[in-house]
Protein backbone atom coordinates (compact mmCIF):
# COMPACT_ATOMS: atom_id res chain seq x y z
CA UNK A 1 0.00 0.00 0.00
CA UNK A 2 3.09 2.13 0.29
CA UNK A 3 3.77 2.42 -3.15
CA UNK A 4 0.27 3.81 -4.10
CA UNK A 5 0.24 5.96 -1.18
CA UNK A 6 3.21 7.71 -2.35
CA UNK A 7 1.72 8.31 -5.93
CA UNK A 8 -1.30 9.89 -4.41
CA UNK A 9 1.39 11.94 -2.52
CA UNK A 10 3.26 12.97 -5.20
CA UNK A 11 -0.09 14.04 -7.66
CA UNK A 12 -1.12 15.94 -4.80
CA UNK A 13 1.96 17.93 -5.00
CA UNK A 14 1.41 18.55 -8.87
CA UNK A 15 -0.23 21.73 -9.64
CA UNK A 16 -3.69 21.48 -11.04
CA UNK A 17 -2.30 21.98 -15.10
CA UNK A 18 0.10 19.26 -15.02
CA UNK A 19 -2.29 16.66 -13.23
CA UNK A 20 -4.81 17.04 -16.31
CA UNK A 21 -1.96 17.34 -18.96
CA UNK A 22 -1.02 13.64 -17.65
CA UNK A 23 -4.48 12.58 -17.32
CA UNK A 24 -4.95 13.98 -21.41
CA UNK A 25 -1.69 12.50 -22.32
CA UNK A 26 -2.23 8.68 -20.75
CA UNK A 27 -5.83 9.18 -22.41
CA UNK A 28 -4.63 9.94 -25.57
CA UNK A 29 -1.51 6.91 -25.06
CA UNK A 30 -4.54 4.95 -24.71
CA UNK A 31 -6.66 5.15 -27.63
CA UNK A 32 -3.45 5.54 -29.93
CA UNK A 33 -2.71 1.96 -28.72
CA UNK A 34 -5.70 0.70 -29.19
CA UNK A 35 -6.11 2.00 -32.25
CA UNK A 36 -2.59 0.80 -33.30
CA UNK A 37 -3.02 -2.67 -31.99
CA UNK A 38 -4.82 -4.38 -34.77
CA UNK A 39 -2.74 -3.11 -37.53
CA UNK A 40 0.02 -4.22 -36.31
CA UNK A 41 -1.66 -7.70 -35.43
CA UNK A 42 -2.80 -8.12 -39.02
CA UNK A 43 0.85 -6.70 -39.79
CA UNK A 44 2.42 -9.88 -37.79
CA UNK A 45 -0.62 -12.18 -39.06
CA UNK A 46 0.35 -11.41 -43.07
CA UNK A 47 3.69 -12.59 -42.16
CA UNK A 48 3.06 -16.01 -40.13
CA UNK A 49 2.66 -18.95 -41.54
CA UNK A 50 -1.13 -20.28 -41.53
CA UNK A 51 -0.13 -22.55 -38.64
CA UNK A 52 1.41 -19.97 -36.71
CA UNK A 53 -1.81 -17.87 -37.93
CA UNK A 54 -4.36 -20.23 -36.66
CA UNK A 55 -2.31 -21.21 -33.55
CA UNK A 56 -4.31 -21.11 -29.74
CA UNK A 57 -3.00 -19.60 -28.03
CA UNK A 58 -1.41 -16.60 -30.13
CA UNK A 59 2.18 -17.73 -31.63
CA UNK A 60 4.08 -14.48 -30.23
CA UNK A 61 7.29 -15.25 -31.41
CA UNK A 62 7.81 -17.36 -35.04
CA UNK A 63 9.79 -17.24 -38.35
CA UNK A 64 8.26 -14.37 -40.46
CA UNK A 65 7.73 -15.24 -44.14
CA UNK A 66 6.80 -13.21 -47.22
CA UNK A 67 4.74 -15.65 -49.09
CA UNK A 68 1.12 -13.98 -48.83
CA UNK A 69 2.58 -10.96 -50.05
CA UNK A 70 4.80 -12.89 -52.97
CA UNK A 71 0.85 -14.65 -53.47
CA UNK A 72 -0.38 -11.01 -53.95
CA UNK A 73 1.41 -10.07 -56.57
CA UNK A 74 1.21 -12.92 -58.57
CA UNK A 75 -2.63 -12.53 -57.91
CA UNK A 76 -4.01 -10.93 -61.24
CA UNK A 77 -7.57 -10.39 -59.02
CA UNK A 78 -5.57 -8.27 -56.43
CA UNK A 79 -4.31 -6.23 -59.43
CA UNK A 80 -7.62 -5.86 -60.47
CA UNK A 81 -9.63 -4.69 -57.46
CA UNK A 82 -6.51 -1.81 -56.52
CA UNK A 83 -7.29 -0.52 -59.92
CA UNK A 84 -10.47 -0.24 -59.53
CA UNK A 85 -9.42 1.53 -55.99
CA UNK A 86 -7.62 3.56 -57.63
CA UNK A 87 -9.79 4.83 -60.73
CA UNK A 88 -13.16 5.01 -58.37
CA UNK A 89 -11.33 7.29 -55.42
CA UNK A 90 -9.62 9.64 -58.36
CA UNK A 91 -13.04 9.92 -59.57
CA UNK A 92 -14.71 10.84 -56.32
CA UNK A 93 -12.00 13.26 -55.09
CA UNK A 94 -11.83 15.46 -58.67
CA UNK A 95 -15.73 16.29 -58.79
CA UNK A 96 -16.38 16.04 -55.09
CA UNK A 97 -13.64 18.97 -55.21
CA UNK A 98 -15.00 20.71 -58.29
CA UNK A 99 -18.88 20.91 -57.32
CA UNK A 100 -18.35 21.33 -53.64
CA UNK A 101 -15.70 24.19 -54.52
CA UNK A 102 -18.60 25.53 -56.38
CA UNK A 103 -21.28 25.00 -54.19
CA UNK A 104 -19.50 26.23 -50.93
CA UNK A 105 -18.78 29.27 -52.75
CA UNK A 106 -21.90 30.31 -54.40
CA UNK A 107 -23.59 29.62 -50.25
CA UNK A 108 -21.04 31.53 -48.87
CA UNK A 109 -20.67 34.52 -50.58
CA UNK A 110 -25.57 34.28 -50.66
CA UNK A 111 -26.37 35.44 -46.88
CA UNK A 112 -29.70 35.29 -48.25
CA UNK A 113 -32.13 32.33 -46.52
CA UNK A 114 -32.13 30.07 -49.06
CA UNK A 115 -28.60 29.45 -48.32
CA UNK A 116 -29.11 28.78 -44.81
CA UNK A 117 -32.26 26.51 -46.45
CA UNK A 118 -30.26 24.40 -48.62
CA UNK A 119 -27.31 23.84 -46.34
CA UNK A 120 -29.82 22.25 -43.73
CA UNK A 121 -30.92 20.44 -46.22
CA UNK A 122 -27.45 19.28 -46.86
CA UNK A 123 -26.77 18.32 -43.32
CA UNK A 124 -30.02 16.33 -43.48
CA UNK A 125 -29.01 14.59 -46.59
CA UNK A 126 -25.35 13.91 -45.26
CA UNK A 127 -27.18 12.37 -41.84
CA UNK A 128 -28.88 9.97 -43.46
CA UNK A 129 -27.82 6.03 -43.53
CA UNK A 130 -26.85 4.84 -46.87
CA UNK A 131 -28.52 1.80 -46.40
CA UNK A 132 -31.41 3.97 -47.01
CA UNK A 133 -30.86 4.98 -50.30
CA UNK A 134 -29.21 1.79 -51.27
CA UNK A 135 -32.22 -0.07 -53.24
CA UNK A 136 -33.23 2.94 -55.30
CA UNK A 137 -29.23 3.79 -56.35
CA UNK A 138 -29.72 -0.38 -57.20
CA UNK A 139 -33.31 0.05 -59.31
CA UNK A 140 -31.33 3.22 -61.15
CA UNK A 141 -28.17 1.45 -61.90
CA UNK A 142 -30.02 -1.65 -63.45
CA UNK A 143 -32.15 0.51 -65.50
CA UNK A 144 -29.61 2.94 -66.77
CA UNK A 145 -27.35 0.03 -67.73
CA UNK A 146 -24.70 1.23 -65.74
CA UNK A 147 -24.55 -1.31 -62.94
CA UNK A 148 -20.88 -3.26 -61.86
CA UNK A 149 -19.48 0.22 -63.81
CA UNK A 150 -16.78 2.58 -61.83
CA UNK A 151 -19.12 5.27 -63.37
CA UNK A 152 -22.15 4.48 -60.93
CA UNK A 153 -19.68 4.23 -58.52
CA UNK A 154 -17.87 7.52 -58.67
CA UNK A 155 -21.50 9.19 -59.33
CA UNK A 156 -23.19 7.35 -55.97
CA UNK A 157 -20.18 8.52 -53.94
CA UNK A 158 -20.04 11.78 -54.99
CA UNK A 159 -23.92 12.26 -54.02
CA UNK A 160 -23.23 10.48 -50.71
CA UNK A 161 -19.94 12.62 -50.06
CA UNK A 162 -21.16 16.06 -51.73
CA UNK A 163 -23.21 17.67 -48.40
CA UNK A 164 -19.64 17.16 -46.12
CA UNK A 165 -17.90 18.84 -48.84
CA UNK A 166 -19.80 21.57 -49.46
CA UNK A 167 -20.16 22.32 -45.59
CA UNK A 168 -16.24 22.60 -45.31
CA UNK A 169 -16.04 24.66 -48.87
CA UNK A 170 -18.53 26.99 -47.57
CA UNK A 171 -16.90 27.37 -43.57
CA UNK A 172 -13.06 28.33 -45.71
CA UNK A 173 -15.02 30.55 -48.20
CA UNK A 174 -16.94 32.80 -45.67
CA UNK A 175 -13.33 33.10 -43.81
CA UNK A 176 -12.29 34.79 -46.91
CA UNK A 177 -12.89 38.48 -46.74
CA UNK A 178 -15.11 39.24 -49.90
CA UNK A 179 -12.97 42.68 -50.23
CA UNK A 180 -10.56 40.86 -51.78
CA UNK A 181 -12.68 40.29 -54.88
CA UNK A 182 -14.86 43.37 -54.54
CA UNK A 183 -11.21 45.13 -55.05
CA UNK A 184 -10.34 42.71 -57.89
CA UNK A 185 -13.27 43.54 -59.97
CA UNK A 186 -12.54 47.20 -59.23
CA UNK A 187 -9.24 46.30 -61.29
CA UNK A 188 -10.84 44.49 -64.06
CA UNK A 189 -11.57 41.34 -62.92
CA UNK A 190 -15.05 39.46 -63.52
CA UNK A 191 -16.32 37.77 -60.87
CA UNK A 192 -15.18 34.33 -61.94
CA UNK A 193 -11.79 35.59 -62.43
CA UNK A 194 -11.45 37.45 -59.15
CA UNK A 195 -12.51 33.70 -57.86
CA UNK A 196 -9.93 31.55 -60.14
CA UNK A 197 -7.29 34.12 -59.18
CA UNK A 198 -8.28 35.33 -55.95
CA UNK A 199 -9.92 33.29 -54.03
CA UNK A 200 -8.94 30.04 -55.24
CA UNK A 201 -5.40 30.25 -53.87
CA UNK A 202 -6.04 31.40 -50.87
CA UNK A 203 -8.52 28.62 -50.31
CA UNK A 204 -5.81 26.12 -51.20
CA UNK A 205 -5.77 24.40 -47.81
CA UNK A 206 -10.05 23.95 -48.10
CA UNK A 207 -9.31 22.06 -51.20
CA UNK A 208 -6.82 20.21 -50.07
CA UNK A 209 -8.59 19.10 -46.93
CA UNK A 210 -11.86 18.05 -49.32
CA UNK A 211 -9.71 16.42 -51.70
CA UNK A 212 -7.65 13.83 -48.57
CA UNK A 213 -11.24 13.67 -46.99
CA UNK A 214 -13.11 12.66 -49.73
CA UNK A 215 -9.96 10.10 -50.48
CA UNK A 216 -10.49 8.47 -47.51
CA UNK A 217 -14.07 8.07 -47.52
CA UNK A 218 -13.99 6.59 -51.50
CA UNK A 219 -10.94 4.63 -50.52
CA UNK A 220 -12.81 2.77 -47.64
CA UNK A 221 -15.96 2.67 -48.85
CA UNK A 222 -17.27 -0.90 -48.31
CA UNK A 223 -21.32 -0.72 -48.27
CA UNK A 224 -22.00 0.93 -51.66
CA UNK A 225 -19.28 -1.01 -53.74
CA UNK A 226 -20.48 -4.25 -52.42
CA UNK A 227 -24.14 -3.41 -53.51
CA UNK A 228 -23.99 -1.48 -56.75
CA UNK A 229 -20.86 -3.56 -58.06
CA UNK A 230 -20.22 -6.81 -59.32
CA UNK A 231 -15.93 -8.90 -60.28
CA UNK A 232 -15.66 -5.78 -62.93
CA UNK A 233 -15.49 -3.02 -60.82
CA UNK A 234 -15.29 -4.10 -57.02
CA UNK A 235 -13.15 -2.05 -54.82
CA UNK A 236 -10.50 -3.27 -52.42
CA UNK A 237 -12.93 -3.48 -49.22
CA UNK A 238 -15.12 -5.83 -51.01
CA UNK A 239 -11.72 -8.09 -51.57
CA UNK A 240 -10.81 -8.03 -48.00
CA UNK A 241 -14.66 -8.73 -47.08
CA UNK A 242 -14.05 -12.02 -49.64
CA UNK A 243 -11.03 -13.00 -48.17
CA UNK A 244 -11.71 -12.55 -44.51
CA UNK A 245 -15.20 -14.47 -45.16
CA UNK A 246 -13.37 -17.34 -46.66
CA UNK A 247 -13.86 -21.04 -44.39
CA UNK A 248 -10.43 -21.44 -45.25
CA UNK A 249 -7.95 -21.02 -42.59
CA UNK A 250 -5.03 -21.43 -44.71
CA UNK A 251 -6.04 -17.97 -46.26
CA UNK A 252 -5.86 -15.86 -42.97
CA UNK A 253 -2.16 -14.42 -43.80
CA UNK A 254 -3.43 -13.40 -47.26
CA UNK A 255 -6.55 -11.61 -45.98
CA UNK A 256 -4.06 -9.91 -43.16
CA UNK A 257 -1.36 -9.03 -46.05
CA UNK A 258 -4.17 -7.85 -47.89
CA UNK A 259 -5.58 -5.14 -45.51
CA UNK A 260 -2.13 -3.98 -44.60
CA UNK A 261 -1.50 -3.18 -48.28
CA UNK A 262 -4.39 -1.59 -48.97
CA UNK A 263 -4.04 0.24 -45.67
CA UNK A 264 -0.40 1.56 -45.75
CA UNK A 265 -1.22 4.17 -48.57
CA UNK A 266 -3.93 5.73 -46.27
CA UNK A 267 -1.43 5.41 -43.31
CA UNK A 268 1.24 7.23 -45.49
CA UNK A 269 -1.12 10.32 -46.34
CA UNK A 270 -2.44 10.87 -43.07
CA UNK A 271 0.88 11.26 -41.79
CA UNK A 272 1.97 13.53 -44.47
CA UNK A 273 -1.53 15.69 -44.74
CA UNK A 274 -2.27 15.91 -40.86
CA UNK A 275 -2.73 19.56 -40.70
CA UNK A 276 -4.97 19.73 -43.44
CA UNK A 277 -7.08 17.24 -41.75
CA UNK A 278 -7.13 18.77 -38.85
CA UNK A 279 -7.71 22.29 -40.35
CA UNK A 280 -10.52 20.39 -41.77
CA UNK A 281 -12.05 19.20 -38.84
CA UNK A 282 -11.81 22.35 -37.23
CA UNK A 283 -12.63 24.90 -40.11
CA UNK A 284 -15.18 27.24 -38.93
CA UNK A 285 -14.61 27.00 -35.20
CA UNK A 286 -12.66 30.12 -35.18
CA UNK A 287 -13.94 33.47 -36.78
CA UNK A 288 -12.29 36.71 -37.45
Amino acid sequence: MAAPEATMRTLGRLPRPAIDLTLIYSALVLFALIGTVPFLWALATSVKTPVDAFSMPPVLLFRPTFAAYFQLIQDGQFGDYFLNSVIVTAGVVLLSTIVGCLAGYGLARYTGISSSVLLAAALVLYALPRVSVLLPYYQIGQSSGLYDTKTLLILVMVAANQPFSIWIFESFFREIPVQLEQAAMIDGCSRLQAFIRVVLPIAGPGMATTAIFSLLFAYNEFLLPVILAGPESSTMPVLIANYAGSSDVSRWPLFAATAVLVALPLVIIVITCQRFIVRGLVAGAVKG
